[in-house]
């Protein structure tokens, strides 16, 4: 699959670990779908049913989306909702006993 001379430079990490691990995952799928190259996205959705410590790890590093990005409203509850928030005390102990994006990418 062609890559662009900023793609290349995403997947070997020099955007951070997070867009790292995301174009690693976007480079299988589109080698599954035999995809000649990468397509330029307008605008992108976070689906309700990714998990938040799938998210966070293909995130980590990154302080800004390039294209508008929407999720639904009450996506992860334990974290938007104050009452979850104020159970687990910090987003570490939220997270403590989720599997690691690092397990999940060595697994596809």
């Amino acid at each position: 699959m062609f890559l662009t001379k900023a793609e290349e430079g995403m997947l070997n990490g020099e955007y951070g670990p997070g867009i790292r691990r995301s174009m690693e995952l976007l480079v299988k799928l589109g080698e599954a779908f035999d995809a000649e190259r990468m397509i330029m996205a307008q605008s992108a959705h976070i689906h309700c049913a990714v998990s938040l410590d799938l998210l966070l790890g293909l995130t980590e590093g990154a302080t800004q989306c390039r294209v508008i990005t929407t999720t639904h409203p009450n996506a992860y509850p334990n974290v938007l909702d104050p009452t979850g928030w104020t159970e687990k005390k910090t987003a570490q102990a939220l997270l403590s006993n989720r599997p690691t994006p690092q397990k999940l990418l060595k697994s596809t």
